[in-house]
């Protein structure tokens, strides 16, 4: 099954092509979590850790709903040039 990749309010400042970019990653995340059992440790980690992601200059913060089949990302900052 194929998680669906959804942005809390307050992201739209990010530029659409780094969303873009930022969906299609979070995509094959999501395509990979849906081959962990469901009663895996490897699930559990994720469902309890801060799980972060890089895309250009941008940190994004997300988390995964395996229950919902979802994965929602919850906070975006853009770095600076020397990050």
């Amino acid at each position: 099954m194929a998680y669906e990749v959804s942005f809390e309010a307050g992201l739209a400042r990010v530029p659409a092509r780094i969303r873009g970019r930022l969906n299609d990653s979070l995509e094959e995340v999501g395509d990979a979590i849906s081959n962990i059992p469901p009663d895996s440790v490897i699930l559990q980690s994720m469902m309890e850790s801060a799980l972060a992601i890089h895309v250009a200059r941008w940190r994004f913060e997300y988390r995964v709903e395996p229950k919902q089949s979802r994965i929602v990302v919850t906070d975006a900052v853009e770095l600076s040039a020397e990050s």
